[in-house]
């Protein structure tokens, strides 16, 4: 979809443009020009392209039923986490789960970025929910299996989705 509207631009910073950046900021290394306050943005960028091109699909954007069960599913999600009796308990959402997540995640509602997604967790769970991005496909497949046997022991249904 990125190729087909802008052919001309890559989608994810190149070798080149790390070394064209680099050389305009004589004072960075390679390996930390995409890093800001810890945060590696380019393994960040690899990491979620999989999950923008599904989440690109037109029932994401056109569907009012899909996209209304996945906000029911979204709110049953958080019910699930504020159930846990370990805080530390991971999660794995569907598709359509997490892009109601990463819309929340974003969500502004007038004040400072990710403030109201903070204040929101606070209030339905009591803590902070990480969105973790980072799991390995062995571990994200296993607590994605935990999770559905957790979703069907209290919802009675199947977890599914996208």
């Amino acid at each position: 979809m990125w190729k087909a509207t802008y052919s001309r631009e890559d989608f994810f910073p190149t070798n080149k443009m790390v070394s064209e950046s680099n050389r305009t900021h004589n004072d960075q290394s390679p390996s930390s020009s995409l890093i800001l306050l810890g945060f590696d943005i380019a393994a960040s960028c690899r990491s979620q392209s999989k999950f923008l091109c599904q989440v690109s699909g037109p029932q994401y954007n056109s569907n009012l039923a899909f996209l209304e069960q996945a906000v029911v599913d979204y709110g049953r999600f958080l019910q699930l986490k504020n159930q846990s009796n370990d805080p530390a308990t991971i999660l794995v959402p569907t598709l359509p789960i997490d892009l109601m997540w990463h819309t929340h995640n974003l969500a502004d509602d007038n004040s400072r970025s990710h403030a109201a997604y903070k204040r929101d967790c606070l209030t339905i769970l009591g803590q902070s929910f990480h969105h973790e991005d980072s799991l390995s496909h062995g571990k994200l497949q296993a607590y994605f299996e935990e999770t559905a046997r957790l979703w069907k022991s209290k919802y009675g249904i199947y977890y599914v989705g996208g």
